[in-house]
Order: structure tokens, then C-alpha cells, then sequence
């Protein structure tokens, strides 16, 4: 793959975050409400600016950066879903594959890791039992149990490591606020 990024579009007039980002997931990748549930969302709108190599100074209306609320879903029907990229206008994707939840911030481009981070730190949380870390180090962190008051500390070992949860089954979309106005993709 030449570039990496999530399904993510604008928000129409009328159009709430979550009318949205169903859209955007039909016309990018063919999926429907009824082939995801969702988990969760960002709580606040995550922001980053655009470099100004980046920015299309003669577009109207100019682009500066984008303003996005994020998604957590989880694919209802197995994993292997019915991925198709003739939903839309024009495509806007030529291929998808499951990958490491922490791959996006080795792969995104630059001046969007900062938000991915954020986003990804906070939707994690929603993944995870409490005992377990979100780390963006690209692995997870198991927290050693509490001992029982009558036993001494125990030292983890390579076997409580091991099991440690992966995550697989997740897809994130970010939608972007129409007042502030993002790059087309």
C-alpha cells in the first residue's frame, strides 16, 4: 500500500456525527449499520493542523486542518466482512486488511500521528478490562494482580505475558466537523 488512513468524511448540513460516519462507512468500504455495532466514541472533537506545504492555498474553501470525533466499532457478522469500493461516488480506497491496533501510528502520515494517538488511547479504554493498560508502545501491559494479604509479591512471568488479550475485530471512522472545513480525501 502506497498510503494507510481510516474511512473518515465531513459532515453533512443536518447530518449528525453518527448519520455520518454510517454514510462514510457505505460509501468507502460497502459496510452497513447492520454489519457493525458501535462501541464507543471519542468524548470531545480531536484537532490537528495542516502543514503548510499541505495546505491547497487556491481551494474553496481553504483547508487548515480537521476537526474530528472518532468511532470504536465492532463487526457484527465474524471477521471477515464484506468489504466493497464502488459504494460511493468515487472510490476513495483500492484495498483493506486487518492490522496491529497500534500500527496506524507507525503508517499515518506524519501530521495526523498526534490525533491518531489521542484516539486511539482513549478508544482503547473501551476495549480493555480496567486491569489492563492502554499502551501506545505498541504492545499491551498487563497489570500484575493485587496480592492476597497473606502471600508475598509475585514477579509476572513470560506465561502471564502471554496472556495478555489481542485485539482484532475493530474498525475506527472519524468524522470531521463541516465548520471546520477538512481536506477531501
Amino acid at each position: 500500500m502506497d498510503s494507510w488512513q481510516f474511512p473518515q468524511g465531513g459532515i453533512d448540513l443536518r447530518e449528525s456525527a453518527e448519520e455520518a460516519m454510517y454514510r462514510e462507512l457505505w460509501e468507502e468500504t460497502g459496510l452497513t449499520p447492520e454489519s457493525v455495532e458501535i462501541l464507543g466514541r471519542t468524548r470531545y472533537w480531536l484537532r490537528y493542523r495542516l502543514p503548510e506545504r499541505f495546505i491547497r492555498k487556491n481551494s474553496i474553501p481553504l483547508c487548515v486542518g480537521q476537526k474530528q470525533v472518532w468511532f470504536i466499532l465492532r463487526l457484527t457478522h465474524g471477521d471477515t466482512p464484506d468489504v466493497r469500493f464502488d459504494c460511493g461516488a468515487k472510490p476513495e480506497f483500492d484495498d483493506w486488511k486487518w492490522v496491529d491496533y497500534w500500527f496506524p501510528l507507525s503508517d499515518v502520515i506524519f501530521f495526523k500521528r498526534k490525533v491518531y494517538k489521542k484516539a486511539l488511547m482513549e478508544l482503547g479504554d473501551i476495549l480493555l478490562p480496567e486491569e489492563i493498560r492502554v499502551s501506545a508502545s505498541g504492545f499491551l501491559e498487563p497489570q500484575p494482580p493485587l496480592p492476597p494479604k497473606h502471600c508475598s509479591k509475585k514477579t509476572p512471568s513470560a506465561d502471564d505475558e502471554a496472556a495478555a488479550p489481542v485485539i482484532k475485530e475493530t474498525a475506527l471512522v472519524a468524522e470531521e466537523d463541516p465548520n471546520y472545513r477538512a481536506l477531501g480525501t
